[in-house]
């Protein structure tokens, strides 16, 4: 067995060798034997032909690198894109927070005004009905409203109304009598005739009943209520 040398990397190799262990390189005729009497030294050749493994390993390092820097570059980036995101999301929630806090603390505001403002409810007293005394009672005629005055003293009554069509110049004068809550009241005009009446009940608050009038010759209902 012989050493020989690669013809492509320089390499020391049998020459039993099918190919060069380095490099790879077809073991041939070709290749330049290495014969020495000193002890077998392993001499660099000049490489001749060999930059293309070269060239595609340094590709390949160029290429991992770039992907390992433009993997972190995309990393740096989407971790930032997160924390934006999450920022935003925490900015919103805490936003609605606040303006769910201010409704309601319009709502409490308003309520607390409209009690500050609302007056206390008082019952109102029941209505004290006095059949002594004055009277002031409106109401109508069958379908003509008119207003009457009319003061008590035991059982005399006596008093004024008037039609409302015809102003409170034209007043009748009424006198009478009350029986329990039975009252009756002759109608005079303003020149000294009797010209009707009233008859009906009369409990202090109301009085109603049946007018007759002697010039027409007509009964009608009426209702006044004091005022």
């Amino acid at each position: 067995m012989a050493l020989i040398k690669c013809r492509e990397c320089g390499q020391v190799v049998s020459d039993k060798a099918v190919k060069c262990p380095k490099c790879g390189c077809p073991i041939n005729e070709e290749t330049h034997y290495f014969q020495s009497d000193e002890p077998m030294v392993l001499r660099r050749q000049p490489n001749r032909g060999g930059g293309n493994g070269n060239k595609w390993l340094y590709a390949i390092l160029s290429f991992l690198l770039a992907a390992v820097i433009g993997g972190g570059i995309f990393y740096f980036i989407d971790k930032n894109n997160q924390k934006e995101e999450v920022f935003q999301q925490q900015q919103q929630q805490s936003q609605h927070v606040a303006d769910s806090i201010a409704k309601a603390q319009a709502r409490q505001d308003s309520i607390d005004k409209l009690k500050a403002e609302a007056q206390p409810r008082v019952a109102p007293q029941p209505r004290v009905v006095t059949i002594e005394g004055y009277h002031h009672l409106v109401g109508s005629i069958s379908k003509y409203p008119i207003t009457m005055d009319i003061q008590v003293s035991g059982g005399d009554v006596q008093g004024t109304y008037y039609y409302h069509s015809q102003g409170r110049n034209s007043k009748m004068s009424v006198y009478g009598s009350l029986n329990g809550n039975q009252l009756t009241l002759e109608e005079y005009a303003p020149d000294g005739n009797n010209t009707g009446y009233f008859e009906g009940t009369f409990n202090g608050y109301s009085f109603s009943g049946t007018f007759v009038n002697y010039l027409k010759g007509n009964t009608l209902s009426f209702n006044v209520v004091e005022q």
